[in-house]
């Protein structure tokens, strides 16, 4: 009897423990799938790129994430916020600390006893609901926090310049005074051909008889005149060159004041199929001034400013056209960099 009793004992615990061992497994799967039912997650568009916001870890302790590289929101709060947006990063950290509070109700809600298989889905649905609706007021709140510095003056506007370098805009050659037109060509044959194009009164007075060469990154004088020649700072335009856009916006006059400086020496840009060029375009930055002037290769300069109206830059997966980077520069300072040149 006493072996009879044992043994059924023996065999009521084993019964005992593998219903033990099922229902923790059962307790377990159901957790597991609450978990992956209630976490959901958010994707939103902001200035500075795409992100998604998520959960991980753990009911009731599970922190939300932010993503492309996925880090705690919270780190990525305290790195951003500044003056600027600490009204609405105090906002966010209240929907943080309300997402800490809710989970901790629906640990609480999920773990009582005899829930109904209809109570539980209930809760579910109800879990990934009250998340999704935090979720969604949190992603409307970083919108307007995580923005872009694209455009600072540590993180420019890339641009590619449309012109060249401002080393590589062409050498003018002067020497007599003149009424008639001498073919930059000529000069290059020296003095005997230039002569022949000259009057005898022209002749006589080119003293002395010397061929100057003005480069376009030199500085030189005109004979007779005070002013000196040459593509001055800062208007240097050459790759890595930063510069802020104007915030008002000047009509761009024609680049006859070089031309007129080259004239009385026989130079006729029209003729040389040339264009007084202002090197650093007027519309983002440059002024109408003679350091900022020289002549420059007829279509390339006529084509140039509309490309750089045109011009598109990538920000946060869309695209920005100059004319609303202009339209920023009424406000605040908006940097760009040339990153190439013709």
């Amino acid at each position: 009897v006493i072996d009879t009793v044992a043994k059924a004992a023996k065999k009521l615990a084993a019964k005992v423990k593998g219903a033990a061992k099922k229902a923790k497994k059962k307790v377990k799967e159901g957790v597991e799938k609450l978990i992956a039912i209630v976490f959901p997650k958010k994707k939103f568009a902001a200035e500075d790129g795409s992100h998604t916001l998520s959960f991980t870890g753990k009911l009731p302790s599970a922190k939300v994430m932010v993503a492309s590289t996925p880090k705690p929101l919270e780190t990525r709060l305290t790195e951003i916020e500044d003056d600027s947006n600490k009204n609405d990063v105090k906002k966010a950290r209240g929907y943080l600390t309300g997402l800490v509070r809710l989970q901790g109700e629906l640990d609480a809600a999920r773990k009582k006893r005899g829930l109904t298989k209809s109570a539980k889905d209930k809760l579910k649905r109800q879990a990934k609901d009250r998340l999704q609706n935090e979720l969604n007021a949190l992603a409307t709140i970083l919108k307007k926090i995580f923005k872009s510095n694209l455009g600072t003056k540590a993180n420019p506007y890339p641009l590619r310049w449309p012109k060249p370098a401002y080393t590589q805009y062409p050498t003018i050659y002067v020497g007599p005074r003149t009424t008639k037109r001498i073919p930059q060509a000529t000069f290059a044959s020296g003095v005997e051909a230039v002569e022949k194009k000259l009057n005898a009164a022209e002749k006589a007075a080119w003293k002395p008889k010397k061929i100057t060469a003005f480069k376009p990154d030199g500085s030189a004088n005109l004979p007779g005149d005070s002013q000196t020649l040459g593509i001055k700072d800062p208007y240097r335009v050459q790759t890595g060159m930063t510069f802020k856009l104007p915030k008002k916006q000047k009509t761009t006059p024609g680049g006859g004041r070089i031309n007129a400086k080259f004239e009385p020496f026989g130079f006729r840009a029209g003729d040389e199929k040339l264009d007084g060029d202002h090197v650093l375009e007027i519309q983002v930055g440059g002024e109408d001034v003679v350091e900022n002037l020289w002549p420059l290769d007829r279509s390339t300069n006529r084509r140039a400013g509309g490309e750089v109206s045109r011009t598109k830059f990538e920000v946060g997966g869309t695209k920005k056209e100059m004319s609303q980077l202009k339209a920023d520069a009424k406000n605040k300072d908006i940097w760009l960099q040339i990153i190439s040149t013709k």
